[in-house]
């Protein structure tokens, strides 16, 4: 008698990547059903599904804490993650087109967390998020949202002009970094020297408290003649009060001029007239 051996080729295509399927494999007669040959194997990896529960959250003005749960279909062994970071508006609010992204992946597969930190107070930030198997990157998860406010910059374009003996005027533009929504100006004012220049050390200062992001000028009034004095303006925010700009001037001459009679005397005689 004869032996032929034959081999036979088949493809079976399964839909879950990285599982185990069982295959059961007999021969069969027009008699019935052979004896029956059990097999098992495991499909490929392939990229991952996309983390679960992510979520970003605001700790600061310059940090995000980045949360997550490992991918419900991980379609293999997760091997870390990668996560990328990019400004999309600034602290005025202002779209950030040449914004440079950042990277980081984790080489840990068990991590769950990552901060984000050396960001910008109060800009609108997008931060990516995938799983990673041998294979490569899994599906991607993005959330955008911004930084906390700060304490703002200092105001800009500050001036102090003399205005009269006893006025002086302050004028500003807001600052090229607010870190946060201006709620308003500070201006604290004190003399230094009085008008025989001598220094006035038991100066007493004054403030003023705008409660008006819009407003960029203030009188100060009632001041000394021919008088030094320092003034001192910082924006605000819900925060607190932001970066001091100080500034010195001297108020103008008076036009006026006070004589003081203490005695009369009579020219036609010697003794003074009381």
């Amino acid at each position: 008698m004869q032996l032929c051996i034959y081999r036979v080729y088949n493809r079976f295509i399964f839909s879950e990547p990285y599982s185990v399927y069982r295959v059961s494999l007999n021969g069969m007669t027009s008699i019935g059903n052979g004896t029956v040959a059990p097999l098992t194997a495991r499909t490929n990896q392939s990229t991952p599904g996309k983390p679960g529960s992510v979520q970003l959250e605001r700790i600061s003005s310059t940090e995000l804490y980045l949360t997550w749960t490992s991918p419900s279909d991980p379609n293999g062994v997760i091997i870390g993650y990668r996560i990328v970071w990019s400004i999309l508006r600034d602290d005025k609010n202002m779209s950030v087109s040449n914004s440079v992204s950042k990277t980081e992946i984790i080489n840990n597969g068990s991590t769950a967390s990552f901060g984000i930190d050396k960001l910008e107070p109060y800009s609108v930030y997008r931060v990516s998020l995938n799983g990673m198997t041998s294979i490569g990157n899994g599906t991607i998860v993005t959330l955008t949202t911004r930084t906390n406010q700060s304490t703002p910059g200092k105001p800009g374009n500050v001036q102090l002009e003399r205005i009269s003996s006893t006025e002086l005027d302050l004028t500003w533009t807001s600052p090229s970094d607010p870190n946060g929504v201006i709620t308003g100006y500070r201006i604290v004012w004190s003399i230094l020297r009085d008008d025989k220049n001598m220094s006035v050390s038991n100066s007493v200062s004054k403030t003023e408290i705008i409660h008006n992001a819009s407003t960029v000028s203030f009188r100060i009034e009632k001041l000394g003649p021919y008088s030094m004095y320092s003034v001192s303006l910082n924006a605000m925010t819900r925060i607190g009060n932001g970066t001091v700009v100080t500034l010195t001037a001297r108020t103008n001459q008076s036009s006026h001029m006070t004589i003081s009679v203490t005695q009369v005397y009579d020219i036609t005689t010697p003794f003074p007239l009381f």
